[in-house]
Formats: C-alpha cells, structure tokens, sequence
C-alpha cells in the first residue's frame, strides 16, 4: 500500500488509475497509521509527511538512515557505511559553510541594511537541498551567495524602496551597473555592487570560455528577476489585482528559481555551456513547472502575512478576485494546480529536449520544487525559520550522526 501511494506521485496527466491510487491511498494510510509498529510507522508517517518524489534528496537521505537503524534484523555494516557516507558529506558541507559565513561577515549587508534579512543559513540549505553531491560545491556556493544577497532585494521592493527608487534599482541592474550617475541611493548602491561583486568572483573562477557564458547568462537572469519584482511593485503601487495566469507570468520568475537556477549553473563546470544558458533563459516548460509551483506554495503559505504588511496580490488574492470565490476555494484550486504542475515536471523529465540538458542542472529544476516543500511546509520558513527550518537545518549541517 504504501508503494502503490510513493508510486502516485510520479503520474502523468491523463493517468486516472494513479489518481485514483492517490485518492485511495493516502486516507486508508491515514488511518492506520497509528495502529502500525516502528519501523513501519516511521516510514509511513514520513511518506505521508514527504512523499519521496517530492522530498529532498539530502533529507531523505538522512531519515532513512535512522529509520533503517530501527528495523530488526538491520545490517550492521550496510547502516554504518550509510552513516559514514552521510558524516563526510555533512563535513564537507561544514567547510563549505564556514567559508560562506566568512564572506557574509565580510560583505556586512545585515548591519548596513537593518531593514532586510539575514538568511545565509537558510538558503545554504537551499543549496545543499538542490545540489547534494560533493562535487557540485561551487554550484552550491554561488547558489547560497545569490540567493542571500537577493533576499534583501525582495525586501527592498516589498517593503523598503519607494516606486521611483525601485525604478532606478531596476535599471542599474539590467545595465549591471552600480553607479547609475549617482542616481542610486546608497542602500541600493550597496546591493547592487555585491551583486556586482559576485559576477567577478564567479568570473575569476570559471575558465574564459565558460566566463563569457556564465556572465551573460547570470546577468540576464538578474536583470529578469529585477523586472518581476518591479513590476509587483507597480501592480501594488496601482492597487492593480491581476488575472492569475497573468500573474504566474510574472510570478514565476519573482519567485527567484529561474535566476538561481540559471546563477548555480555557472558552477557547474564544463557543462556550463552556451546551449544550457540558452536553454535556461528560454523558460522551458519544467523550469516554468518548478517556479509556478514555488509561486504558489509560497503564496499559499503567506498570503495572509505578506497582505497584512502590504504586499502585491498574491495568486490566492488573484484567483478570488477574478472568480468571486472564498479563500478556501482559491487554495483548493491552487493545490489542484500543484499537482498538475508537479505532473508537467514529471513529463518534461523524459522528454528527448531535456534528456540533452545535464542531469545534474534538471535535478537541481526538481530539487528547487523540492526544497520549497519542506521550507514552506506549514508556513512561510524563509520569513519564520526558527519554527520548523531551523531544525532541519541543524539535523544536516550540524547534528552528528552516531557512527
């Protein structure tokens, strides 16, 4: 039973008897959950919690290891080599976070700008989430930087900046240019030349040829995803409710995935290519797939929040306001979207077009959409971490194992 529930999870549209699966499933699950013994009911009351599909590999990884300990008749050496395995990665993930933790002091962004923040921790999780692997570290690396430095970005156009600031703010990143013939106030001028600060880096590390890939690539993401928030900001600033698939137009890209996606890449070696940037910057359906469904997630774990502190629209606000109907209803659709959307990414994994692109760029798609699973799982985590990320966070980078 619980195979045939896993199995659900990886339908296509148009597979009936794996909804049906679902629908039968998971309440009958539900249901007996209590009743069952460990270790069966750690592994039941886990998938029920994260579907494996939809887990993060990393985490997954971890749990399985302490739910294996409990199963009589375990193999001793089978569960140490797991917890070795685990304790190197959790060293090197260690290392990895010590060096970003000296970058970030040495940036400074949370005192020069109280107002924003400080989330480095939390979106390292982003990164060992989206590229567990040893050998992805500079991916993970520039992920973590990017997304730190941009989550004072997001609040600057949600909460900080004026209309007209955020017009300047966009510009200067477009052009990739701090200065702005000092029209760019200094709290953005700040956030701008750290940016700017990282496309060096990012360049020094990467050889000539993938530089010049890298550069364009990251640049044009960046300059998207400052459009995206510039134009919410308008939209907040006309009191203007769009239609929700107009919404998800924009939201899909605000949401940041396709600008990480596109940034990580760069520290994917010689995969890094012409064709892969290209690729990126054309949206394709798994990356607009992996972004929607973040939006929404995202959306309908904050809405309430985000509104209360004067926020753009959300897609929860948006499918209310174009339907008339109640809130409970517009969340009701939205998960129905999710699954659909997860179904797209489903599809989209064993199409020929994306069997061309590096495996390691699309789990990195999936694992985004992953990830977002568990850092909004009840609430928005990346605003409130110390209620349930912070936790996670601990059990991967800093708890040992027993080994």
């Amino acid at each position: 039973m619980l195979s045939l529930y896993e199995a659900s999870y990886i339908g296509f549209h148009r597979e009936s008897i794996l909804d049906e699966a679902l629908q039968f499933t998971k309440p009958y699950l539900k249901s007996i959950v209590n009743q069952l013994k460990p270790p069966l009911f750690d592994l039941v009351s886990h998938a029920l919690r994260w579907p494996v599909h939809r887990a993060v590999p990393c985490q997954e990884a971890l749990d399985y290891v302490l739910i294996y300990e409990k199963e009589e008749g375990h193999i001793d050496c089978i569960l140490r080599m797991g917890k070795l395995n685990f304790s190197i990665l959790q060293k090197l993930w260690q290392e990895e976070l010590y060096i970003l933790t000296r970058w970030w002091i040495d940036l400074n962004l949370p005192s020069r700008l109280s107002f924003g923040r400080d989330r480095l921790i939390e979106c390292f999780f982003w990164a060992i989430g989206s590229f567990p692997e040893p050998q992805h570290a500079r991916a993970r690396k520039y992920l973590t930087q990017i997304y730190a430095i941009f989550v004072y970005v997001d609040d600057t156009y949600d909460v900080h900046g004026t209309i007209d600031e955020l017009e300047i703010f966009t510009k200067a990143f477009e052009r990739a240019d701090s200065s702005m013939g000092g029209e760019l106030p200094h709290y953005m001028h700040i956030i701008v030349q750290s940016t700017l600060d990282l496309y060096d880096e990012i360049a020094q590390e990467t050889t000539k040829e993938q530089s010049a890939h890298c550069m364009a690539g990251a640049k044009e993401a960046v300059a998207q995803l400052a459009k995206a928030y510039n134009d919410e900001a308008k939209w907040f600033n006309d009191g203007y409710v769009p239609k929700l698939d107009e919404y998800l137009l924009v939201g899909s890209i605000s949401c940041a995935y396709p600008m990480g996606v596109t940034v990580s890449t760069c520290g994917l070696g010689e995969m890094a290519t012409k064709q892969v940037f290209d690729w990126l910057l054309s949206m394709p359906k798994i990356l607009h797939a992996s972004s929607a469904a973040c939006r929404i997630r995202d959306d309908t774990r904050t809405h309430e929040f985000e509104q209360k502190r004067g926020d753009v629209a959300s897609t929860v606000e948006c499918y209310m306001n174009e339907h008339g109907v109640s809130e409970q209803e517009a969340i009701d659709f939205l998960e129905r979207k999710m699954t659909c959307l997860w179904k797209d990414m489903n599809e989209e994994l064993l199409k020929p077009s994306t069997r061309d692109i590096p495996l390691p760029l699309v789990d990195n798609i999936i694992n985004h959409a992953r990830v977002l699973e568990v850092v909004y799982e009840k609430e928005a985590g990346l605003t409130f971490p110390k209620n349930v990320l912070n936790s996670v966070v601990m059990d991967l980078v800093v708890n040992p194992l027993d080994v």
